[in-house]
């Protein structure tokens, strides 16, 4: 079962707040949120003017569709930060808290914050475009308006870093699970974004966050991945909380084919003199990692196909981790990815291509089990006709879902969560050519 995450809107207040509801039914608002702090902070949603009479009593405010109140309203009781937002889809279930004040600036955040690829996301997202557009009773259930008697830390520290105070700031929720990793858009006035800030939302996120900064800034040394890649501007703690704060990328979303494009891409991340693939990071962890997780129905799988490796050489290559359309940039032909958290800096070729390739087919396609065995048969074939044997197509394809079932089960999934349950039966499938 996923762990309820804290909601992202409660960093923008301090690391000692204490969030309480107004209200039993106000209650599944603040599900995750801190309730030990010093600061009370109090979440309404509805006509919040009753709720605010003891106003003094209260550090902060988070109050969602309060029709009955005005930002001068809020000024009056002391509260010398407010910031409105429309939280997409819905209030209890968001996604994207949008900067609402300068119509034209929310719609441009509304595409920064939103690039879904699957027709429902793709939907939400319009659904969304035209709410902010009509404003008024379309949007009243969705504003959320956050209110404190200080800046809040982050904000601040997204503006020392800057060099200058942003125009205005989105969120993204950052998903569920042990994984969680809301995230911050620092915006220019025209809606574009200057900067993206990640936050570690658990424990587990934490070390995603840290390595990802540790990544980028070993790959920032490399100039012909450096310009392909975001910068990072800042990395520690703010106010208690982890963060990695990076440069954008220039482009649209990646398209969900493979291209030359990707594949110069994946090349450029290769360097150096061969050498025996069983010297990698990735495959001497794997042991370590799977004992951890007790997979013990997957051990002999996965002691196959390190020794099918053993003795290969491969040029040394970057793992990206997360080679996806939804973490690409494409511009003037030329490809850029963010999103490094999964990387390995000491990783085997092929890995990314399958990546992006079942990707693709579970998350956007909605492949069931056959497309995918049919796309790595595919992908076995190809490679063998480059002179890499077939065993050992197998063996990457392998040590790929043997990673990916760990990371899945690092996130908090299950292992009869269904895409685990896919990723186990891929497995039992390559098995036999491993075997043979």
């Amino acid at each position: 079962m996923l762990i309820a995450p804290r909601p992202a809107w409660t960093y923008l207040f301090r690391s000692d707040a204490s969030f309480e509801a107004a209200a039993p039914a106000d209650s599944d608002l603040i599900r995750g949120a801190p309730s030990d702090g010093r600061r009370r902070v109090l979440v309404h949603a509805g006509e919040a003017k009753a709720a605010l009479a003891r106003a003094n009593e209260l550090w902060g405010a988070a109050l969602f569709g309060p029709g009955d109140l005005t930002e001068r309203d809020l000024a009056r009781a002391g509260f010398v930060y407010v910031r409105r937002f429309a939280v997409f889809p819905t209030p209890a279930r968001p996604r994207w808290f949008v900067p609402m004040g300068r119509p034209g600036l929310a719609r441009a955040a509304l595409r920064v914050l939103a690039t879904p690829y699957r027709p429902r996301g793709r939907a939400l997202a319009a659904l969304a475009s035209v709410a902010l557009r009509a404003a008024g009773p379309l949007l009243r259930g969705a504003e959320l308006w956050i209110a404190s008697r200080e800046s809040p830390p982050l904000e601040t520290e997204l503006a020392r870093i800057l060099g200058h105070d942003p125009a205005a700031i989105g969120l993204a929720s950052g998903g569920w699970g042990l994984r969680h990793t809301p995230t911050v858009v620092a915006l220019a006035a025209d809606g574009q974004p200057l900067a993206y800030a990640k936050l570690a939302g658990s424990e587990r996120s934490r070390r995603l966050v840290t390595h990802e900064a540790e990544v980028l800034a070993a790959l920032g040394r490399r100039p012909e991945i450096g310009d392909v890649i975001p910068r990072v501007l800042f990395a520690g703690p703010i106010d208690g909380v982890f963060a990695n704060v990076q440069t954008p990328l220039i482009g649209r979303p990646g398209p969900a084919r493979m291209s030359p494009a990707h594949m110069r891409f994946l090349a450029a991340l290769g360097g150096g003199e061969p050498r025996d693939a069983a010297a990698s990071t990735l495959l001497r962890s794997l042991p370590e990692r799977m004992a951890e997780k007790r997979i013990g129905s997957l051990t002999q799988i996965a002691t196959r196909a390190i020794e099918a490796l053993r003795g290969a050489a491969f040029v040394p290559t970057v793992v990206h981790g997360d080679f996806a359309p939804f973490n690409l940039r494409m511009e003037g032909g030329v490809l850029r990815a963010f999103d490094w958290e999964n990387a390995w800096l000491d990783g085997l070729p092929l890995l990314d291509a399958i990546h992006h390739e079942l990707q693709v087919g579970f998350l956007l396609q909605d492949w069931d089990i056959r497309s995918a065995i049919r796309a790595l048969d595919r992908l076995a074939v190809e490679r063998a006709r480059d002179g890499l044997s077939r065993t050992r197509v197998r063996a990457l394809q392998a040590i790929y879902l043997l990673d990916m079932y760990l990371r899945r089960l690092d996130g908090g999934h299950g292992e009869e969560s269904p895409l685990t349950l896919k990723y186990r039966e891929l497995l039992r499938h390559l098995d036999a050519d491993l075997v043979a």
